[in-house]
């Protein structure tokens, strides 16, 4: 349990950076629709790992995914693969391994404890790392009170309460429901980008945005039973990918 703990907080520093350097390098819409190869990875690495079979309609959508994907990193570099795109894409690879390397340790402490103590031990770990590359000049104004107020709401509210309302999810809804459920994610998330960044989509990514909704709706026809969640581990959600 603890090796599956430490493993899935290391992890958990890895995959968040990865994601936050991608965002310097490509489009946040890009790196949003990347980031729905998470799941896609996650249900690849369970057929092997843990012996899980894909459906048939599984198979469908994750191809409408996968193909969503290779045009939004494809077609608006004219076939070449950038580095940014690249990034988000190990990154998306590494929220798949932090559900299935810490599917021990979430079986053996409950869900509560597992997503506590799994982000006390990656935010001491990138605590860590960010002191020893900037120094600790480099943090000073961490100590003003309304950026305190607002890593703390991030914190609690975006990152902690949303794993602990994912992995109730999980536990407690069917696949089919939380599946469903999912596309709205990448929905909301293009949207907010437009309306809070001033980043609209280009014609591309809403093409390969129409893709990955169609495959995760496809994909939500083939899931697994609702008594056999008890006995997998939860695919990648959107705040674990926060979790650093």
């Amino acid at each position: 349990g603890r090796v599956s703990l430490d493993a899935s907080a290391a992890l958990g520093v890895a995959t968040p950076a990865a994601f936050f350097i991608a965002l310097k390098l490509t489009s946040v819409a890009n790196v949003i629709l990347i980031s729905r190869a998470g799941p896609v990875f996650y249900a690849l690495l369970a057929t092997q790992l843990l012996g899980r079979k894909l459906t048939k309609p599984q198979q469908v959508g994750y191809g409408f995914i996968m193909s969503a994907i290779a045009i939004a990193i494809l077609l608006p570099s004219r076939g070449k693969v950038m580095s940014g795109d690249l990034l988000a894409l190990g990154a998306a690879f590494g929220a798949a391994l932090v559900s299935l390397v810490g599917r021990t340790a979430l079986e053996q402490t409950g869900v509560k404890p597992f997503v506590i103590s799994r982000n006390v031990l990656a935010s001491c770990g990138f605590a860590t790392i960010a002191l020893f590359m900037f120094g600790p000049i480099h943090f000073a104004d961490l100590v003003l009170p309304n950026l305190i107020l607002g890593i703390s709401a991030y914190g609690i509210l975006v990152v902690g309460l949303g794993q602990i309302l994912w992995y109730y999810a999980i536990l407690h809804a069917s696949p089919k429901v939380v599946g469903g459920l999912s596309f709205v994610s990448p929905l909301m998330a293009i949207i907010l980008t437009a309306a809070l960044l001033g980043e609209p989509p280009g014609l591309v990514q809403l093409i390969a945005l129409s893709l990955v909704v169609t495959g995760m709706v496809i994909a939500s026809i083939g899931s697994t039973p609702a008594a056999e969640t008890h006995n997998a581990p939860p695919p990648p959600t959107d705040a674990s990918l926060a979790a650093g």
